[in-house]
């Protein structure tokens, strides 16, 4: 049984700091729409509730957007199941693919068609 694969330690650090400030604005949203909730509250007028609370929804759909990009960001760091992928063009050829066979597949330097 192989061991899990996980990401290394500078990718880590690198999936938390994405979308810092994307978060870090999503925390001051809400902090502002509980102080606007609260002026609606008790010293302004009743429609600063309703303000507040969707200053707070822009907070929580911030959060969201930055959870998602992380997330996606970290499933495209983490390696493939299999090892190290190779990439097109370089390395071995593919098992059975002699010279002309993979020259016929390749697309032409002119960038044309047939």
């Amino acid at each position: 049984m192989s061991a899990p694969e996980t990401l290394s330690e500078a990718d880590f650090q690198k999936v938390r700091a994405y979308h810092r400030g994307t978060r870090n604005a999503a925390l001051v949203a809400c902090l502002v729409g509980v102080l606007v909730m609260i002026a609606g509250r008790y010293v302004g007028p009743d429609w600063l509730v309703a303000v507040g609370v969707a200053i707070i929804a822009l907070g929580w759909a911030l959060f969201a957007y930055a959870f998602v990009k992380r997330l996606k960001m970290a499933r495209a760091s983490l390696p493939p199941p299999g090892g190290v992928p190779a990439k097109p063009g370089r390395g071995a050829p593919e098992p059975g693919a002699n010279a002309l066979s993979t020259a016929a597949r390749s697309p032409s330097p002119s960038g044309g068609g047939e």
